[in-house]
């Protein structure tokens, strides 16, 4: 343990090792003077003042405001509003404190959770249509630090019951806007209401002293008879929803099968008019053959005539002629063909029998060859038909009608 010898002190005195002489502030100041104090006189006096200076250093907590008041005159300094730690102001004078984190106002009937709240019971409120219902409804805010002197001097310490008072009649009248089928169902729409309502209050009724944070509906008591109305009607609303959906999908359905009722049409106007220019092109390119082949046969008849007229023969052939010539040369090339002959006014009735024309390109060959031997004059109707009856079955070359054919 440390011992202290008492020394008389002088102008010229030394201080003691661990004295303070470089230190500065007030702590040094309270050291400085226990070491000055060097007689036992004046160690009562030491301890006096140093018990002062560490009185007159107070601190504030930093969750809150506060402001300087004198212990003994009881006048307030409203100048400077201190936040938190430590701060040398005298030891007569004492800190008035405000809460600076977020204070909570509650409606619900319930026991605060935490000492920065307040809990009322809940709220009684007629609606828009009279009706009386109780909410639970909390309110936050802050406290505005530079409004701190103007709400001391304005409410003193009963700012807070002031501020409930003022965001109790708000609310009623913000809620009396609406009715009670609405704080049922448009609940969101009425907690922004509400919102705006205590923003409202903290700038203009309050002076901008509080920032209003949020505020919460909780719960809406409805009487029970209004209730079972209000989910009657909800009923009623969601079944009418089912209705018009059903109606809608109806008519998206009529407006699909009439869509795809003209989609047919237009599908089968297009296969019909595809048919139609199908049919016109190929009977067209029919008509067109057919055509061509008749002024092909044409063009043979002429052919035949000059071929006649080149011989040198002196049979000219006419249009019945060559006609007979075109019939006898089919009898000559299709020798399967079968012919008809007998006596066609006496009879009715033909009998098939003898055998087909004799096969083979003989009978042609040789009345080409007739026609185109040079200088010959026999009559091409009589030669065709003597050649005929050289390759003709006997009963053939009977009939009395060959020639017509």
């Amino acid at each position: 343990m440390e011992t202290y010898q008492e020394q008389p002190m002088n102008e010229e005195a030394a201080p003691t090792e661990g004295g303070s002489s470089s230190e500065s502030g007030e702590e040094g100041a309270v050291a400085g003077a226990f070491q000055k104090c060097g007689g036992s006189t004046l160690v009562t006096v030491c301890i006096v003042i140093l018990i002062l200076l560490l009185s007159s250093l107070k601190g504030l907590s930093p969750v809150e405001y506060g402001l300087i008041q004198n212990g003994i005159s009881g006048v307030v300094d409203t100048t400077v509003v201190h936040q938190g730690g430590r701060n040398m102001i005298g030891f007569w004078n004492v800190y008035l404190t405000f809460p600076a984190t977020l204070q909570t106002i509650e409606w619900t009937g319930q026991a605060p959770m935490s000492s920065n709240t307040v809990n009322l019971p809940s709220m009684s409120v007629r609606t828009r249509e009279g009706l009386m219902v109780e909410v639970d409804l909390v309110a936050q805010y802050f406290l505005v630090q530079p409004k701190i002197p103007s709400i001391y001097m304005t409410y003193r310490n009963s700012y807070q019951s002031f501020f409930i008072s003022v965001l109790r009649s708000g609310f009623q009248l913000a809620i009396a806007d609406w009715t009670a089928q609405d704080l049922w169902i448009q609940r969101e729409q009425v907690k922004l209401a509400l919102k705006a309502e205590c923003d409202r209050i903290a700038s203009s009724t309050i002076q901008g002293m509080i920032t209003c944070w949020d505020v919460q509906l909780l719960s809406v008591k409805l009487d029970s008879m209004i209730e079972d109305r209000i989910v009657d009607r909800q009923v009623q609303q969601q079944q009418q929803n089912l209705e018009l959906m059903k109606q809608r999908s109806m008519i998206i359905r009529a407006n699909t099968t009439v869509q795809e009722s003209m989609f047919d049409k237009e599908v089968a106007i297009v296969n019909a008019m595809a048919n139609r220019d199908a049919y016109n092109i190929l009977n067209g390119n029919k008509s067109l053959a057919d055509y061509n082949t008749e002024a092909a046969y044409g063009l043979a008849m002429y052919d035949i005539q000059d071929l006649v007229r080149s011989t040198g023969g002196a049979v000219e052939l006419d249009a019945g002629a060559v006609v007979q010539y075109y019939q006898n040369s089919a009898f000559i090339e299709s020798t399967k063909s079968e012919m008809v002959f007998g006596d066609y006014g006496s009879v009715n009735i033909f009998t098939k029998f003898g055998t087909p024309m004799a096969e083979g390109p003989g009978s042609a060959r040789r009345l080409r060859e007739s026609i185109d031997q040079p200088g010959k004059s026999e009559d091409l109707a009589a030669a065709a038909a003597r050649i005929l009856s050289e390759n003709a079955h006997p009963t053939q070359r009977a009939s009395a009608r060959y020639d017509e054919l």
